[in-house]
């Protein structure tokens, strides 16, 4: 009940009271309050400096062992896209394989490997073939095949990869080599996703612990696996050893101090790029704060100073500080009740001016906002009755057009049942539902359907030409409905009844996807060019208030313009849409998609 009174209080306070009463505060008690405040926040700030320091020491440390790991998913990576090494791995088997392909396989994995000391390539194929870097003769790579998780890999994706983490090393043979090895494992795929090959790419754990090397003596580090297994240490007694067992460390942060043999330390982790790895760091906690501890005590009082003169400072100005803060609340007041006109003010360039600006022009972005919602509101009511008006029962046409293409079938008309079944997709297409974003490949078919129907309306078929020389562009999530528009104005415009070339080129450039309509027709004048380059400049505004111009008009009502307003609305500024074009040499139309943008889903 006190607590209710005592708030009910502060809050009849105006906030110039406040701000007074708080000077009167801290000018009674100020030593008080800025020593017990000040010895706190030290204590704080120590700790997240002397965090802060080791943690940069480990990200040069995680940067090379994330190199490290790159450098054997990198290896994995050449051997699994090499067409030569797929090719007579798929293509043979144990008895027809030649021995000058066995050297082939082996050659390519020595030439890999070739820089990389303590570096070691397994290849198993399931036929009981084995290619490796290294000779039979310091060991036998059948013995993979008992390793418990050896069967585990066979469930990897086409791309996933299996670390392994620690395992001692196999090549006893060889001098220097070290007691372990850290491997990691990947599952070759065919194109029936079934495995052609196991690869197993093993590291010498003394390259991974060599970059501990050049820290303090007194700090520990060690790299951990997702089960807090040490697999990489100075010390090579703790490998192989529970990191929470070793350190008696439970219950721990990535950040924190702890006790170890009735010393506090503190604990510091990184994670590494892959897998669950990360790398754990432990050093005295006195040793590391000794510097630090002294250069805060000796700020100590003029950090109090300090804050007497900033006091000081605010009884002056509080008056000036607060004016314009209470002419805001009143103008806040009124905007709360709905009167939308009101404006601060306010002027200045300090932080309060700002504010009054800023307040002030936020209440004309609010009313531009307004405006913009009762513009899209009336394109939208527009849209819908446009497409109202074009309506007609999707499963009735659907129904009529199967009829027509079975009976053209039964009376042997392929060509013809063809043409209809292309049409039949291509309506499917136009009405589905199914997003506005599809992959690049599913808006290339539905140009093919499109241009199949185009051609068998006209004297002189146009040729058809698709350049897409990356497969991964067409992954590309785009628009629904972007090119078919396109298509048809070279149709229309571009080729007349005469025939002629259409191409559809993509590709990737820079984070932007490129995508080009190009015909050979008969092009278009300056003058024509540059208006309809002018039209790509209206806006929202323009599109409900001004007059309705003619338009090229695509299957769905969606012309030439509005493909540049989706998209426009989609990517925003990023999205260019560039129109090449002279009379008797053909047209190109050039859009540049952003692919740098999540990808958007408007299903």
């Amino acid at each position: 009940m006190k607590a209710y009174r005592l708030n009910r209080i502060v809050q009849k306070i105006s906030l110039r009271q406040k701000l007074i009463l708080t000077s009167l505060v801290c000018l009674v008690v100020p030593a008080c309050i800025m020593l017990y405040l000040t010895s706190y926040s030290s204590k704080n700030i120590i700790k997240e400096q002397t965090y802060t320091n080791s943690l940069e020491s480990l990200k040069i440390i995680q940067n090379n062992m994330n190199n490290l790991m790159t450098t054997m998913i990198t290896v994995s990576n050449s051997i699994q896209f090499d067409s030569d090494i797929k090719t007579t791995l798929m293509t043979t088997t144990k008895d027809n394989m030649s021995v000058k392909m066995g050297r082939m396989i082996s050659g390519k994995l020595e030439q890999l490997t070739a820089d990389k000391s303590g570096m070691y390539i397994t290849l198993a194929v399931p036929d009981g073939r084995f290619f490796t870097n290294y000779s039979f003769d310091d060991f036998t790579p059948s013995l993979f095949l008992e390793q418990p998780w050896f069967k585990q890999l066979y469930s990897l994706s086409a791309f996933e990869t299996k670390f392994i983490g620690l395992q001692p090393n196999y090549l006893k043979s060889r001098d220097g080599s070290g007691k372990y090895v850290i491997t990691i494992a990947r599952t070759l795929l065919n194109a029936a996703a079934e495995p052609y090959a196991i690869l197993i790419v093993s590291y010498n754990e003394s390259n991974f612990n060599s970059l501990f090397g050049g820290v303090i003596n007194t700090q520990s580090l060690y790299l951990l696996d997702d089960n807090k297994t040490i697999i990489s240490q100075i010390n090579p007694a703790l490998l192989g050893k529970n990191f929470n067992l070793v350190t008696g460390i439970s219950n721990r942060t990535s950040s924190d101090t702890i006790r170890i043999h009735d010393q506090e330390q503190l604990f510091v982790t990184i994670p590494l790029r892959y897998s669950d790895w990360e790398i754990a760091s432990i050093i005295p906690y006195k040793q590391a704060t000794d510097k630090l501890n002294a250069i805060y005590q000796s700020n100590l009082w003029l950090q109090i100073v300090f804050f007497v003169f900033f006091v000081m400072i605010l009884l002056v100005f509080i008056r000036q500080f607060t004016e314009p803060i209470v002419k805001l609340g009143r103008i806040a007041g009124k905007v709360e009740i709905g009167i939308m006109d009101v404006r601060s003010g306010i002027t200045g360039y300090d932080e309060v001016g700002r504010l009054g600006r800023s307040f002030d022009h936020m209440l004309d972005r609010i009313k531009e906002m307004i405006r913009q919602i009762q513009v899209e509101q009336e394109l939208k009511r527009q849209t819908e009755f446009e497409l109202l008006k074009a309506q007609i029962n999707p499963h009735f046409l659907f129904n009529i057009l199967n009829s027509i293409r079975m009976h053209l079938i039964v009376k042997k008309d392929e060509e013809s049942a063809g043409i209809v079944g292309s049409l039949t997709l291509l309506l499917r297409a136009t009405i589905s539902n199914n997003g506005e974003m599809v992959p690049l490949h599913s808006e290339i078919a539905m140009v093919r359907q499109y241009m199949d129907l185009m051609n068998f309306t006209i004297r002189v078929p146009a040729e058809a030409v698709f350049d897409m020389e990356d497969s991964e562009v067409l992954l590309e999530l785009v628009p629904r409905f972007i090119l078919q528009p396109l298509i048809e104005n070279a149709y229309k415009h571009g080729l007349p009844q005469v025939g002629g070339r259409i191409s559809v080129f993509a590709e990737k450039m820079n984070r932007m996807l490129l995508i080009s309509i190009r015909d050979n027709g008969s092009g278009m004048s300056a003058e024509v060019l540059a208006g309809l380059q002018e039209r790509f400049m209206l806006g929202k505004m323009q599109l409900v208030d001004g007059p309705k111009k003619a338009s090229t008009k695509g299957l769905t009502g969606v012309g030439l313009s509005n493909v540049y307003d989706r998209l426009k609305m989609i990517y925003g500024d990023p999205f260019k849409m560039q129109i090449l074009s002279k009379p008797g040499q053909g047209t190109t139309v050039s859009l540049y998609i952003p692919i740098s943008l999540e990808d958007p889903n408007y299903a």
